[in-house]
């Protein structure tokens, strides 16, 4: 879902970003690269959120699986 937000919000500040040169509307080159640079950062974002998100079910599952074969915490 919010991948979909993303497009739409991307898509929408693209077109934004357009002005009419004679009779075609064309895209200034600084538009495209700004928005190319958010996607990467946004997607960058999102995956080193599940990065550190795995991290932290592993730490818990490493604990859990110490302290059900052992019988002591950590």
């Amino acid at each position: 879902m919010m991948a979909c937000f993303q497009i739409a919000e991307c898509r929408f500040n693209f077109c934004k970003g357009t002005k009419k040169i004679g009779n075609t509307k064309q895209k200034p080159d600084k538009w495209r690269k700004s928005i190319k640079k958010e996607a990467l950062k946004t997607r960058n974002e999102g995956a080193r959120t599940r990065a550190i998100q795995l991290k932290n079910d592993l730490k818990h599952l490493s604990r859990l699986l110490h302290f059900l074969l052992t019988g002591e915490r950590i």
